[in-house]
């Protein structure tokens, strides 16, 4: 995806004792409009996500939201 010219920004992350909260900002960096798909960012531990919009022009912005499980997620420190 990244050959595609999607440039991903982690905006912000809520940890808690079981699940973790991020918002991940996605551009559109390409020359070509872009279809988002969830198993691009779909993990073993992921519990839900949801894209602002799935459809990006070039140059346009969405958001993608994901929860997951703590467990097995890379902490940040």
């Amino acid at each position: 995806l990244w050959n595609k010219g999607l440039k991903v920004t982690h905006q912000q992350r809520w940890e808690g004792k079981e699940l973790v909260g991020e918002i991940i900002e996605l551009v559109n960096g390409g020359r070509s409009p872009l279809i988002l798909e969830e198993t691009w960012f779909n993990q073993n531990n992921t519990r839900a996500m949801k894209f602002s919009q799935k459809h990006l022009a070039p140059k346009e912005k969405a958001f993608l939201y994901r929860v997951a499980d703590a467990q097995g997620v890379l902490h940040h420190g």
